[in-house]
């Protein structure tokens, strides 16, 4: 079920950041709005990966192409680790495809479009296993303040202890991937931003 916080009544609409699970993911977004230059979206050149090593291998770069695709510029190694394949100048819709490449896809054109951070929990699950989650923070990059060029991301999943990803395929041996919620951050989002 997706989490639409607009339709709820009377409930208190929390911040954005403290919606975001990983510890890790939680300091990506602090380092990307630190990056924001007068209320624009940060560009490539503003990020210096030696002032956030310790998230280096949880996060990949994506190039915004023409068109709906997008091609993995950078992959972080914890990534590579646990899907057992290094997706690096692949484009997205021939890397993944099926339902998980349509809810990937979609997600990146939000970010894009929306020109927001996106949140998203979901979950690949299994007839033999319990399922494994997945948290996944989108976050737009600009070169001209105008067009959203590449996607800056993380990908974090939560494995049950007694799962060992490298036992199996995590994406070919899921019955089913779902998303449970996504969540855009339209707080930060440039009102004159075109």
């Amino acid at each position: 079920m997706l989490t639409n916080w607009t339709e709820c009544e009377d409930v208190p609409i929390p911040d954005f950041r403290d919606l975001i699970t990983p510890i890790e993911q939680q300091y990506l977004y602090d380092y990307w709005i630190s990056k924001k230059v007068n209320g624009g979206l940060p560009c490539r050149s503003n990020l210096n990966p030696a002032d956030i090593p310790r998230l280096l291998s949880h996060i990949g770069l994506l190039d915004v192409l023409d068109g709906n695709d997008f091609r993995y510029r950078l992959i972080g190694t914890s990534m590579v680790g646990f899907f057992g394949v290094d997706y690096t100048n692949t484009l997205v819709s021939k890397s993944k495809t099926g339902k998980y490449g349509r809810i990937l896809s979609e997600l990146y054109r939000t970010a894009r479009d929306e020109k927001v951070p996106v949140y998203s929990i979901s979950e690949f699950t299994y007839d033999f296993k319990d399922p494994i989650q997945m948290y996944r923070l989108i976050l737009p990059l600009s070169s001209d303040n105008l067009k959203v060029d590449m996607l800056l991301f993380s990908t974090i999943p939560e494995v049950p202890g007694h799962l060992s990803n490298n036992t199996f395929k995590v994406i070919d041996a899921s019955n089913d991937f779902i998303e449970c919620s996504r969540i855009l951050d339209t707080s930060s989002k440039q009102a004159d931003f075109a």
